[in-house]
């Protein structure tokens, strides 16, 4: 109870003091981190629709993965313990294969000075776009 009281305890403060350095005076003015904070409904339906399906992918993997395990589980102790070896190893040898290339379609938008910076997540590069005011 007292670790789990502890972790709470340790997300809810970065939150905080996250909240409190982005919406600071100086970010609010540098950035305009105020001027944007209602709810956009048309944004949000942009990011659900592009967003949604890369989302149930993933948690159709997981899914699955659990599944998996946890029909391992039921088989006994030492059939999970096998599988929890093999699995550990499989990982092993993916990770040096793995450059962040996957996802590096993935891409961020912010508003930085009045401007829209558009731009891949691991690419250097960006699109500005001015806002019609």
């Amino acid at each position: 109870m007292g670790a789990g009281i502890a972790t709470v305890t340790a997300y809810l403060s970065i939150v905080l003091t996250l909240t409190l350095l982005i919406f600071s005076k100086k970010n609010r003015e540098k950035f305009g981190t105020w001027q944007y904070r209602r709810f956009d409904k048309e944004l949000f339906g942009r990011l659900m629709r592009y967003g949604a399906p890369s989302g149930i992918q993933f948690f159709l993997e997981v899914f699955g993965f659990t599944f998996f395990i946890q029909m391992l589980g039921r088989l006994g102790a030492t059939e999970l313990a096998v599988s929890n070896i093999v699995l550990s190893i499989e990982s092993l040898s993916f990770m040096p294969m793995n450059d962040g290339t996957p996802i590096s379609g993935s891409s961020v938008a912010a508003y930085f000075r009045g401007k829209l910076l558009i731009g891949s997540v691991f690419d250097p590069k960006f699109l500005v776009c001015s806002t019609l005011e």
